[in-house]
């Protein structure tokens, strides 16, 4: 039975824990607050809006293809929690692609602002970011009850004891393939409506990492990226 995962498990935090060892540093020395606004603000719009400022990408060293790259992945990365929560299953290249394309969208319509850093006695800095969550997946959870019903009512007359295994087969690929274009279609409709959630914050650390780089910590971005689009 297909079935809608709830909550952020172990699986989305890892993915988003992948994404985060991606984020580069501003470099060998030490960093001054502004160094560390800048640092955070240039991520946070690279992995989300897919903005690359030159200033930014010079500071960290990076090409704007590998900025690009980075976007592309932590869509990616996305999109294969997406198909987790939804419970999608068998889901063909160019299905894939649609939904990196729609979180692509979602993203674009992230609203956060980025507060001057606040050096810390340890010599790492505190960023303290406003934002508001995305909330498209709460409009898809209102809907979801009578999505299932509308969808197993369109098979509740099919006997899968009485066929054969390459029947089944055959059957099988059908219904997932019919489950997965209107789970996102479905998806795909609350774009024009998606709003947000209460205004929240959050501060996301910037720490001296073990090869002497300054970078985003990686429980405090995880927990950002958890927030900002939130499934229910």
């Amino acid at each position: 039975m297909i079935c809608m995962r709830r909550g952020k498990t172990l699986i989305a935090l890892l993915l988003a824990a992948a994404m985060a060892f991606a984020l580069a540093g501003c470099g060998k020395r030490g960093v001054t607050a502004e160094d560390a606004t800048n640092l955070v603000q240039g991520n946070l719009d690279e992995i989300y809006l897919g903005v690359f400022d030159p200033d930014f990408l010079k500071s960290v060293n990076i090409t704007e293809s590998e900025a690009e790259e980075t976007y592309r992945g932590g869509l990616e990365t996305e999109t294969e929690y997406f198909i987790y929560y939804y419970g999608l299953e068998e889901v063909s290249d160019e299905l894939y692609q649609e939904i990196v394309d729609l979180h692509a969208d979602i993203y674009s319509y992230s609203s956060y602002t980025v507060q001057p850093a606040t050096e810390q006695s340890d010599g790492s800095y505190a960023v303290k970011v406003t934002f508001r969550p995305l909330d498209i997946h709460v409009q898809v959870n209102e809907e979801w009850a009578d999505f299932m019903t509308a969808f197993n009512d369109d098979y509740a007359d099919v006997d899968v004891d009485s066929m054969t295994d390459e029947e089944y087969a055959a059957f099988w690929s059908e219904y997932s393939d019919d489950y997965n274009r209107r789970a996102v279609d479905l998806v795909k409709s609350k774009l024009p409506t998606m709003g947000y959630g209460e205004e929240d914050s959050l501060v996301i650390q910037v720490i001296l990492d073990d090869d002497g780089y300054y970078t985003m910590d990686e429980t405090s971005f995880q927990m950002f990226d958890t927030m900002l689009l939130t499934y229910p």
